[in-house]
């Protein structure tokens, strides 16, 4: 790993980003050179190290979050040169013996030959890596070691890159890695961290990499270059605010979509002529695909819970009267619901961190909300992992979530509708679930009270909540 990063930081510099493709392309491959068994090699693994890493790799098994930074520190010439990108990282384990990973990196970056900012949009799979080229508008699917074209790829493969052993849980690094030692403790913004120095070549020079003491979680990063004359310094893959667990990624992190109106480059392998090239769907994943369990109730005491939404497609808008994005959101996606009036679809507002819910309806209203409102939705909030407002998940039919996303970059919600648009249309179309009876599940039209059987109706709002 150091050895290609090494050649990809050369490659920058000289400003050469054909042949940087070129590099990265042949890392995954030289990865598994490495990893063909030596009857000679003597692994130096430090007990202490392995355990570590070990933990760390069941820590984010069943998922991780964090926003990711990728810069260099140093010299002028390292620091001005090398690509800098950050935006969210989220992966999981894509199968449940946990052999195989996915991670999708979203944010922007620039380099040298860009300073403006490039979106990029990147999805590696265990058999497929897929991005879209927002610069040239063109929606790619690619063979691992396929074609990468694009500033936008290069941008988030360069983290990726550098931070591939925690993509696929320190796997091969266990496996194969000459050398995995412990490093002096060091603190960063404030958590103490224990350094694992991973050599991936013989005599290398190691790779630093920062975890948590306490949550196991990484930090950092990091490869120190040797002093010379023109570059000094360390390439860094910044980690923070990180959470894992079950129920932090769903599967919709791991969907690409193809933009309206965007070429599609796809590797004849993965057409799927059923779906027309237009999305490339997750592998099968440990992640529950249907929605957590919560229960709630409307402003006039009615409870809802995901099984009671069965048979309509649903639309949960997180959000609050506290948040002064939502009411820029709220009239947006009063459009989008009147566009689905009289069709098996519901919107529902489901406000949360209210001090006072009372309020809360008469403020929905103020906003041009036009479906129910939920004054107290915490409960749901921490069952479906959200963390701000304004956020949106679509649940299918049949409760399987379709779609997720929260307040989009910028100052402007069309993209974000269309997607909406688009989800809602799609699961709109296709044939209603069953009940037990064999019979086609009723289902109601938008802004229809649904109230489990056996639940009470009382005169002010309630939360009820499931034993633990």
């Amino acid at each position: 790993m150091r050895h290609t990063t090494t050649i990809m930081l050369l490659l920058t510099l000289a400003g050469c980003p054909a042949a940087m493709a070129q590099a990265e392309n042949r890392a995954p491959q030289a990865a598994r050179d490495r990893a063909q068994p030596e009857t000679a090699r003597e692994l130096d693994h430090d007990d202490s190290a392995v355990e570590i890493l070990r933990a760390v790799a069941e820590t984010i098994r069943p998922g991780y979050v964090a926003e990711v930074k990728s810069y260099a520190e140093g010299s002028p010439m390292l620091a001005t040169t090398f690509p800098k990108s950050e935006g969210r990282w989220a992966q999981h384990a894509a199968n449940d013996d946990a052999t195989e990973w996915a991670v999708r990196y979203i944010g922007q970056g620039s380099v040298m030959t860009h300073p403006q900012p490039i979106d990029f949009d990147v999805l590696w799979q265990p058999d497929r890596v897929s991005w879209i080229d927002h610069e040239n508008k063109v929606f790619n699917v690619q063979r691992l070691q396929g074609k990468k074209t694009g500033e936008a790829y290069q941008l988030a493969s360069s983290a990726y890159g550098q931070a591939a052993p925690l993509a696929n849980g320190f796997a091969e690094t266990l496996e194969s890695a000459p050398s995995i030692t412990m490093a002096t403790p060091v603190e960063i913004e404030g958590t103490l961290c224990d350094v694992v120095a991973i050599s991936s070549q013989a005599g290398s020079d190691p790779v630093l990499w920062y975890f948590g003491r306490e949550d196991r979680l990484p930090r950092r990063c990091e490869i120190v270059l040797p002093d010379n004359e023109l570059i000094s310094g360390s390439i860094r893959v910044d980690f923070a605010g990180g959470v894992a667990g079950e129920g932090v990624v769903t599967a919709d992190e791991f969907t690409l979509h193809a933009p309206d109106g965007y070429e599609r480059d796809i590797a004849r392998i993965f057409l799927d002529p059923d779906e027309a090239a237009r999305t490339n769907r997750p592998l099968p994943s440990p992640v529950n695909a249907g929605a957590p369990d919560w229960e709630v109730a409307d402003a006039e005491g009615k409870l809802v819970n995901p099984a009671s939404l069965h048979g309509k497609v649903s639309l949960l808008y997180f959000w609050g009267t506290w948040s002064p994005a939502c009411e820029k959101a709220s009239p947006e996606l009063a459009k989008l619901a009147a566009e689905f009036a009289g069709q098996p679809v519901e919107f529902l507002g489901m406000a949360f961190r209210e001090g006072d819910p009372a309020v809360v309806a008469d403020a929905a209203r103020a906003q041009g909300q036009t479906w129910r409102v939920f004054p107290e939705s915490d409960s749901a909030v921490k069952a479906m992992g959200i963390s701000n407002a304004p956020s949106f998940i679509v649940l299918g039919k049949q409760g399987e979530l379709l779609f997720r996303a929260g307040r989009p970059r910028g100052s402007g919600y069309a993209e974000l509708i269309e997607q909406l648009r688009s989800v809602i249309s799609r699961a709109v179309a296709e044939e209603a679930p069953s009940d037990r009876s064999g019979n086609a599940a009723q289902s109601g039209g938008p802004g229809t009270r649904v109230t489990p059987a056996g639940a009470k109706q009382t005169r002010k709002p309630v939360i009820i909540k499931k034993d633990e």
